[in-house]
C-alpha cells in the first residue's frame, strides 16, 4: 500500500491538476426543463415519468463530465511520479475505478437514451393522435429489446416528429464500431468476459473458438489446399492475447464519446420541446379520448 505521506501528496497534487482543467461549456447541465416536463400536458402520471427519466439523465451527464474531468487531472499527477511501484498503486487504487466506469458509459448511454425517447415519443403520440395504441413492441416479447430493435422501433414511432430525425442520427454516433474497435471491445469484455488492462499486461492469451471445419483438398499441381468443410465446425485453440489499453488514448476517446452524447443529448431536449408544444396545442383544443 502507499505509505500515508505519499498519498496524501498525490491527493493534493490531483487537486491543484483538477483546477487547470477547463469545465466544459454550460457545465453542468441544467434542470430547469424537467420542472417544465412535470407541469406539461402530458396523461396522468406520464409527464412525472418523463420528467423523472430527464433528471437521472442529466444527473448520468454531469456525473461522466466530472469523472472525465477527474480522469484527466490524474493522467498529469502519473505522468509526475518517477516511483513505477508508487504510479502503480496509485492508478490501481484510485484511477482505475473511474476509468471503468467512465469506459462503460458509452454504451450505456446509448442504451439509455434509445430508452428514454422511446417512452417520450410513445406517450406524446397517445396525447396527439386518437388512433395511436398503447403498445410497443417490448409488450409483446416481453423481455427489453436489443439495440438495434430498439432504435428501430424509435425510428418508427418518432417519424412524426423532425426533431426524432435529428436526434436518432446524433445517437448513432455514440458507442460506434470505430470506438470499440479502439478499446478492444472493453465493454462487452469487462461485462461478460476478460476485459484488456490498462498501461501493462496482456489478458486472453489462449482462446477458444467454435470455426468452420477445413480439410486439406489435393490441387492439379499437386499441392494441398485448406478448404472449409459445408456446415461442419470444430473447435480451435489458439495463442492470442489482449495487449493493455493506454490510460492517455483511452481519456481521448472516451471524451470524443462524451460529446456524441452531449449531441445527441441536446437534440433530446430539443425534441422534448417540440413534443411539449404539440401536446399543449393538442390539450388546448379539448380533452382527448383515452386509448389503451
Amino acid at each position: 500500500m502507499m505509505e500515508r505521506h505519499a498519498l496524501e501528496q498525490a491527493f493534493r497534487a490531483f487537486l491543484d491538476a483538477r483546477e487547470q482543467v477547463p469545465l466544459a461549456p454550460d457545465f453542468p447541465f441544467r434542470y430547469g426543463l424537467v420542472d417544465e416536463v412535470k407541469s406539461g400536458s402530458w396523461r396522468f402520471m406520464r409527464g412525472e415519468m418523463i420528467a423523472d427519466h430527464l433528471r437521472e439523465t442529466t444527473n448520468l451527464m454531469n456525473e461522466w463530465w466530472s469523472r472525465l474531468r477527474d480522469w484527466n487531472a490524474w493522467l498529469a499527477v502519473l505522468d509526475a511520479i518517477a516511483d513505477e511501484q508508487e504510479a502503480w498503486r496509485l492508478r490501481q487504487d484510485l484511477v482505475e475505478p473511474l476509468v471503468f466506469w467512465c469506459m462503460l458509459r458509452p454504451s450505456a448511454m446509448r442504451e439509455l437514451f434509445g430508452f428514454i425517447a422511446t417512452h417520450a415519443l410513445h406517450q406524446a403520440n397517445l396525447v396527439v393522435d386518437r388512433n395511436y395504441r398503447d403498445r410497443l413492441d417490448e409488450d409483446a416479447k416481453n423481455r427489453h429489446l436489443n439495440r438495434d430493435q430498439r432504435e428501430q422501433q424509435l425510428r418508427r414511432i418518432g417519424a412524426r416528429w423532425p426533431g426524432c430525425t435529428r436526434f436518432a442520427a446524433c445517437l448513432t454516433k455514440a458507442d460506434c464500431k470505430g470506438y470499440r474497435d479502439l478499446t478492444f471491445d472493453y465493454r462487452n469484455l469487462a461485462s461478460h468476459g476478460m476485459a484488456p488492462r490498462f498501461e501493462f499486461g496482456h489478458t486472453n492469451f489462449v482462446r477458444r473458438a467454435a470455426v468452420p471445419k477445413s480439410e486439406l483438398v489435393p490441387q492439379m499441381d499437386g499441392s494441398f489446399s485448406s478448404e472449409a468443410t459445408s456446415g461442419m465446425k470444430t473447435v480451435r485453440y489458439d495463442f492470442g492475447g489482449t495487449p493493455p489499453l493506454r490510460l492517455r488514448e483511452m481519456h481521448a476517446a472516451n471524451q470524443s464519446e462524451f460529446a456524441h452524447a452531449r449531441a445527441a443529448f441536446e437534440a433530446y431536449r430539443d425534441l422534448l420541446r417540440e413534443l411539449q408544444a404539440a401536446i399543449r396545442s393538442a390539450a388546448a383544443e379539448g380533452p382527448y379520448a383515452a386509448q389503451q
